[in-house]
């Protein structure tokens, strides 16, 4: 049985495809483009027509793809963009008509709590306490956890989409840019209900936590196997974030897991962890490529 799931992500839409054999689900194929849905969304409020049509080409060639593929169920879901646009639901009623499905816009909640399954789907709980992050295009999901149970969870208005249009304005990054959007990712999160202090791990499912670990270990492609449980030490994290952010935009693009429109966000990504490690005292972070569209996928289509 071949299932897949839809992720209509603020920056990225994300497929992943899954198979199941002998009684176990395991990852057939995974797509990812980025086509920035929610560009413009917090000047003006809605999802542009433009943004759309990029997604929407995308989404049209990822659905004849999965079709070809036999794939017996479909599901998606749209998260931050959709809950913030006045056009949300406008938007995901049309893209539904483009997978012949509905979509399904998460709450917050639902979001991190799918996150939290997915992130330990495979991965075996740390005893201790640790964080789950996602850091999304337009929001940020944070959970504190003690011994694999959530303690406490918050969906911060703060994602790497909405960073780099409110505060980058140069390249490479200035250090006011860099300060700005520092001092407004540890205002979120002090001023959130989740107390990070005391977390010794951060886990992760996202673009940032894979492009990390792809120039740690000098991947020219994706390889699931190699990433998905992969620990980046602290020392190893500042080194790969001052390359980042000192370097210009046609020099990130060039860089394992970055490339071509994840340039500018990878700067506001690596920022939030160095926020998130310096109040939490972390000293490492690990790398989980399932989340939660895994954990949504074998939800509605896992029978």
């Amino acid at each position: 049985m071949k299932v897949a799931g839809f992720d209509i992500g603020t920056n990225t839409v994300r497929c992943v495809v899954l198979e199941k054999r002998d009684g176990k689900w395991r990852h057939l194929h995974y797509y990812r483009k980025v086509t920035r849905l929610g560009e413009g969304l917090v000047s003006t409020g809605v999802i542009s027509d433009s943004a759309f049509h990029r997604t929407e080409q995308a989404l049209m060639t990822l659905r004849a793809e999965i079709e070809r593929m036999g794939v017996e169920c479909i599901c998606a879901a749209g998260t931050y963009s959709f809950r913030q646009a006045h056009n949300g639901e406008e938007v995901a009623k049309k893209i539904g008509l483009i997978l012949k499905r509905p979509v399904r816009i998460l709450s917050s909640e639902e979001e991190a709590s799918l996150m939290v399954k997915g992130v330990f789907l495979t991965l075996s709980p740390f005893t201790g306490d640790a964080i789950c992050v996602d850091i999304g295009g337009g929001s940020t999901e944070c959970i504190r956890l003690r011994a694999g149970e959530v303690v406490s969870a918050v969906s911060l208005p703060t994602g790497v989409v909405t960073l780099v249009e409110e505060y980058l304005s140069t390249d490479p990054p200035s250090q006011d840019d860099l300060t700005r959007i520092y001092h407004k990712v540890k205002t979120d999160i002090l001023n959130s209900p989740v107390d990070v202090k005391g977390a010794r791990r951060i886990y992760g499912n996202c673009g940032t936590f894979s492009a990390l670990a792809m120039m740690n270990l000098g991947l020219q492609s994706y390889e699931r196997e190699k990433l998905h449980g992969y620990i980046i030490k602290r020392e190893d994290f500042e080194r790969l974030k001052q390359k980042i952010v000192l370097s210009h935009r046609a020099e990130r693009i060039k860089m394992p897991g970055i490339g071509r429109g994840r340039e500018d966000v990878i700067i506001a990504g690596v920022v939030l962890l160095q926020v998130l490690m310096e109040l939490s005292g972390a000293g490492e972070l690990v790398v989980s490529e399932d989340g939660w569209l895994e954990a949504f996928t074998l939800q509605e289509c896992g029978t």
